[in-house]
C-alpha cells in the first residue's frame, strides 16, 4: 500500500469509527493562504490554475498533512463575463459573496410553484446582470461564461490530479452544496431579508425550503459519485447560530434532516461545517444517521462536551483555535494541541484541524503551524 492509500485508509477508518493507528491531520488552508504563502500576487495567480496549483502544492509539501480539502478558487473571469453581483472581486482580486437579494419577498409563490423556472428566469439575471440583456446578448454572455468555466475548471482538475500524485495528500472535498434554508438565505433573500421573513412570511419560508430541496440535493449528487466513504461532500451550515431554537426547529430542521438522511441514505459521506456555536443543537445532531457517513466539523464549541455527547457515534473535526497559531509561542501552541488531543483522541473518530479555514497568511505564524502538525503526527498515536 502506497502513502496515498495509507492516508486515505487512515481517514476512512477515522470517519467510520473503525479505529486506526493515529489521528489524521487535515489541511483547511484556503487558496488565498497558499498564494500569499508563496508571495505571489493574488489577482495574477488566481486567474491561472497551474500557478495557483503550484502554490497549493508548496503548502502541502512544506507542512505535514494526511489529507486536505482540495484545490478550489472562484474564477474571476467567469464572474466578470456574467456581470456578477453575487460573487465580486475585492481590491486584491479575492472573490467575495456580498449581501444580495435575488428574490423579492412578494415572489415566494413563484419560487414555490416552480423553483427551477423562477431561479433561472428571474433570480439569475438579477445576480448575473449580463444574462439579462435582450436576445441574443444574454445567451451570448452565458456562452462566454460557460467557456470560461470549462477552461478554468478543466485545467484546475488536471492540475489537482498532478498535485495529489506528487504530494500523496488525498483531496477529500471535491463536492459542495447547501441545505435548503441556507440556500434561500444566502442566494435568494439575503441575511437581512430572511431575518425579516421569519416573522412576516413564515409559511412561505417553509414551503420555499421544501421547493428547493430537490435542487440542492442534485447539486450534491452532481459533484461526485456515492458509495465509498471518501471523498466527502462539504456542506457549510451558516444560519442556525442566528436563529432561536424554536425558529431552528420550525424552519431549518425539517428540510435539513431530510437533506442529510437522503444523501447519507444514498451512500454519500457529508462533512458538515457547523459554523459558530452549535452547542444548542446537540440533541438534533444526535438524531442524524450514525452509520459512519457524517463528519461534524466544529468551530466554537467545548471539545469535552462535543466528545461526550457525540464522539462515540460520529466523527468529529476541528476545535483547535486559529488565534493561538498567531499569538502563541511554539510551546503554547503544542500545549494547546496536546490538551485537545487528550480530550478528542481516545476512542478514535477525531480529525485534527484548526476550527476554521485559514484564509490569510497573516492570520497565523506559519512556523507555529508546522510544529503543531508535526507534533500531532508524532503524539496522537493509538
Amino acid at each position: 500500500m502506497g502513502l496515498y492509500e495509507e492516508r486515505m485508509e487512515l481517514v476512512r477508518k477515522t470517519v467510520t469509527l473503525e479505529g486506526n493507528d493515529r489521528v489524521p491531520v487535515h489541511c483547511v488552508c484556503e487558496n488565498s493562504f497558499a498564494i500569499q504563502y508563496c508571495e505571489m500576487d493574488y489577482r495574477y495567480a488566481s486567474w491561472d490554475p497551474y500557478i495557483f496549483g503550484d502554490a497549493y502544492q508548496k503548502v502541502l509539501t512544506d507542512f505535514y498533512w494526511d489529507s486536505c480539502d482540495g484545490m478550489f478558487v472562484r474564477p474571476s473571469q467567469l464572474y466578470r463575463e456574467l456581470g456578477s453581483v453575487n460573487f465580486v472581486e475585492n481590491q486584491n482580486g479575492y472573490v467575495q459573496h456580498p449581501e444580495v437579494v435575488g428574490l423579492q419577498a412578494d415572489e415566494y409563490d413563484e419560487l414555490i410553484a416552480d423553483p427551477w423556472k423562477c431561479i433561472v428566469g428571474k433570480v439569475l439575471p438579477r445576480l448575473y446582470r449580463n444574462l439579462s440583456g435582450e436576445h441574443p446578448y444574454g445567451m451570448y454572455n452565458l456562452a462566454k461564461g460557460a467557456i470560461a468555466y470549462e477552461r478554468f475548471f478543466g485545467n484546475l482538475v488536471d492540475k489537482a490530479i498532478q498535485v495529489e500524485e506528487e504530494t500523496q495528500v488525498p483531496a477529500l472535498a471535491p463536492g459542495l452544496t447547501e441545505v435548503p434554508f441556507d440556500y434561500v438565505a444566502d442566494q435568494l433573500r439575503s441575511f437581512t431579508g430572511i431575518s425579516k421573513d421569519l416573522r412576516r412570511h413564515a409559511d412561505k419560508i417553509i414551503a420555499a425550503c421544501e421547493a428547493v430541496l430537490p435542487l440542492v440535493l442534485k447539486a450534491g449528487r452532481d459533484s461526485m459519485e456515492p458509495g465509498e466513504t471518501l471523498p466527502w461532500i462539504c456542506v457549510p451550515l451558516h444560519m442556525p447560530p442566528y436563529l432561536s431554537t424554536k425558529q431552528f426547529e420550525k424552519f431549518y430542521w425539517p428540510t435539513f434532516k431530510e437533506f442529510i438522511e437522503t444523501l447519507v441514505g444514498e451512500g454519500y459521506t457529508l462533512q458538515l461545517f457547523l459554523e459558530s456555536d452549535w452547542s444548542r443543537y446537540y440533541d438534533y445532531l444526535q438524531d442524524l444517521p450514525d452509520n459512519g457517513k457524517l463528519v461534524y466539523y466544529f468551530e466554537y464549541v467545548d471539545p469535552a462536551q462535543a466528545k461526550k455527547l457525540l464522539g462515540d457515534r460520529y466523527c468529529l473535526q476541528g476545535f483547535y483555535p486559529v488565534e493561538i497559531l498567531k499569538q502563541g509561542t511554539q510551546q503554547e501552541c503544542i500545549d494547546k494541541a496536546k490538551e485537545i488531543l487528550d480530550i478528542m483522541a481516545p476512542g478514535g473518530g477525531y480529525i485534527f484541524s484548526p476550527e476554521k479555514v485559514i484564509i490569510d497568511v497573516n492570520d497565523i505564524n506559519t512556523d507555529n503551524l508546522k510544529v503543531v502538525n508535526e507534533f500531532v503526527r508524532d503524539y496522537a498515536l493509538y
